[in-house]
């Protein structure tokens, strides 16, 4: 397994397929639309959270906008690192966006915002020159889980023939994270918007300055002081601006960032037990973008006691009301305990999530103590998808995230002996 360091330019080709999935990612939240170039892990993710807000009663516009992709110098997504095993190379991308949501209730609008937001992606592709031709892998017509080699000669199941190109790159991992302050070029507007303001409101006293000394003192009109005054009210109206501008930062800082302190050590504390205690080929980004996806199934699900890697109690019912979350950028190490030839790790998650209840929408920064298990015996998968598994008794392919047993044989599935699962998921505000 190898890592490199970026930032490097995609491909036409994984430039392409990243937009397609960029530009449909909004509508598979809202409409429930096919997702592009997804895996199947995040297709049913997407699925479950267009689910819960048509449960709640709502409709919710999703726009996704790459801010820059007007901009001649846009090189667009940033690849800050891959890692890569003996079939697949994984790259983890950056790129910035400007997400608006408008929730609405029997056509009535309850909330809206638009926030910057930094999409975090991992596109995966066969390492070069090698098929792995008997790996798993998702018909992207009709949903079926075949092999790669019969994809390639036709899908068993609906018939349709694919080059290695239509199956991959894919997006195996994806979630955003909030700026918290505006982007360079926005600012710049506001500024030039509050100068103009100063400008006229500085004209304006400068005139009705003006008009007072000529009634009370009978005056004569005095161009220079006129625009003294106005200079000055434009400067004062900036100045003024400039302090709050800073002080809101402050704020929003203090309140996104509030018991975030403390974490910045977490993702090479934790990689280095884990290479050695488990496998040197182990890597957080793929942890964390597991993590992500086992927290936010868990919450968007019906029942989390259907789900295969859940091993919990039932949630706090709260959960239940969140429509939409997204990664704080942050998480916590608590705890770290090798046992039996597995480890269990406690995390603090931070979130920033919509809720919907009551009849209103509210937005919170949380955060989640989620606690994890996973063997540590058996060889890591970087690929394992808990979508596309194959009974080890009967060789039949299921979804095993709604389905904790062979529907073919009846064999319950161990999922522990193939990726994390989740112990215990609960709120700390």
């Amino acid at each position: 397994m190898g890592f490199n360091i970026g930032p490097v330019r995609l491909t036409e080709l994984y430039r392409k397929k990243y937009d397609a999935f960029t530009e449909n990612l909004g509508l598979a939240i809202s409409e429930g639309k096919q997702i592009s170039f997804a895996d199947n892990d995040i297709t049913n993710l997407l699925k479950l959270q267009h689910e819960r807000i048509m449960d709640k009663g709502l409709s919710i516009d999703y726009e996704v906008t790459d801010k820059e992709e007007a901009d001649e110098l846009d090189l667009g997504p940033m690849v800050l690192s891959d890692w890569k095993d003996a079939h697949y190379q994984n790259y983890v991308c950056l790129e910035e966006y400007d997400v608006k949501r408008t929730v609405k209730q029997d056509g009535k609008k309850q909330y809206s915002d638009r926030r910057h937001n930094t999409l975090h992606t991992v596109i995966t592709d066969v390492t070069s020159g090698i098929r792995a031709d008997l790996e798993p892998c998702t018909c992207p017509n009709c949903g079926a889980v075949s092999t790669i080699s019969r994809l390639v000669d036709g899908c068993p199941y609906c018939k349709t023939m694919y080059k290695m190109d239509d199956l991959f790159p894919r997006i195996t991992r994806y979630y955003f994270t909030e700026d918290a302050a505006p982007k360079e070029r926005e600012d710049t507007r506001l500024r030039g918007k509050v100068l103009l303001g100063g400008l006229i409101l500085g004209f304006i006293i400068g005139a009705i300055l003006n008009l007072y000394s000529m009634n009370v003192y009978d005056d004569e009109y005095n161009l220079f002081e006129h625009f003294v005054v106005t200079v000055f009210g434009m400067l004062i109206t900036y100045s003024a601006f400039c302090v709050l501008d800073v002080l809101n930062l402050i704020r929003r800082g203090i309140v996104n960032n509030a018991g975030k302190w403390g974490t910045a050590g977490t993702h090479g504390k934790f990689e280095h037990m884990m290479k050695k205690a488990y496998s040197p080929e182990f890597s957080f980004d793929y942890f964390s973008g597991k993590a992500l996806s086992l927290i936010k199934t868990a919450v968007y699900s019906k029942d989390e006691q259907d789900l295969l890697f859940y091993k919990g109690p039932a949630l706090d019912k709260r959960f239940k009301d969140i429509i939409d979350m997204n990664y704080g950028n942050a998480m916590k190490l608590i705890s770290f305990t090798e046992n039996n030839g597995s480890v269990t790790v406690a995390m603090d998650v931070f979130f920033d999530t919509l809720y919907a209840f009551d009849n209103k929408i509210k937005y919170k920064h949380e955060k989640y103590r989620a606690v994890f298990r996973r063997r540590i015996d058996i060889p890591l998968n970087l690929q394992f998808s808990m979508t596309r598994i194959s009974c080890p008794k009967c060789s039949g392919s299921f979804n095993a995230v709604l389905n904790k047993n062979c529907p073919f044989c009846g064999t319950e599935y161990d999922i522990e002996s193939q990726d994390w699962v989740l112990l215990e998921l609960s709120q700390y505000n």
